[in-house]
């Protein structure tokens, strides 16, 4: 007998499914063959496990608190979605609020340019005007100055 019918017989063996018409050989070829030793009793040991009745465990939790964890849980939820859909609300008001702060930026940077321009502009005109003041009175001062002295000789 080959290991891989002494496998299958052990199988249909423990199962119950077949005659044990062929026992002496399948023991012989047993005596003969560790790894179907080792087979055999790594298969008695799983049916000693599977049919030995499993402990009843008790749980450290109630079913109470439970029931309290889950309505905790969509107490939070249903909380998170008020606050997604306050903050949808609330983009959708600052909307047109940040376009209108958006162009009024691009407006006021686009025109300090324009108006170091002007500042220019206008120093430039203030100055042409107070030296044309200054030559006027260095002019009239001069002249008053020379009156002054006339009058004061006589």
């Amino acid at each position: 007998m080959h290991c891989h019918d002494a496998k299958e017989w052990l199988g249909t063996q423990c199962d119950g499914d077949r005659v044990l018409l062929i026992a002496p050989a399948l023991q012989e070829h047993l005596r003969q063959c560790p790894a179907c030793r080792a087979f055999l009793q790594r298969r008695h040991h799983l049916d000693g496990v599977l049919d030995s009745p499993t402990p009843l465990i008790r749980a450290s939790i109630s079913t109470s608190q439970i029931m309290r964890a889950i309505r905790e849980q969509k107490r939070i939820s249903q909380q998170l979605e008020d606050i997604h859909r306050q903050q949808r609300t609330r983009m959708e008001r600052l909307r047109p609020v940040g376009a209108a702060s958006l162009a009024l930026g691009l407006f006021t940077l686009s025109s300090i340019p324009l108006f170091f321009f002007a500042i220019l502009i206008i120093q430039t005109n203030l100055r042409r005007k107070h030296s044309r003041c200054l030559v006027v009175s260095l002019i009239y001062s001069s002249s008053l100055h020379n009156t002054y002295r006339r009058n004061w000789r006589c």
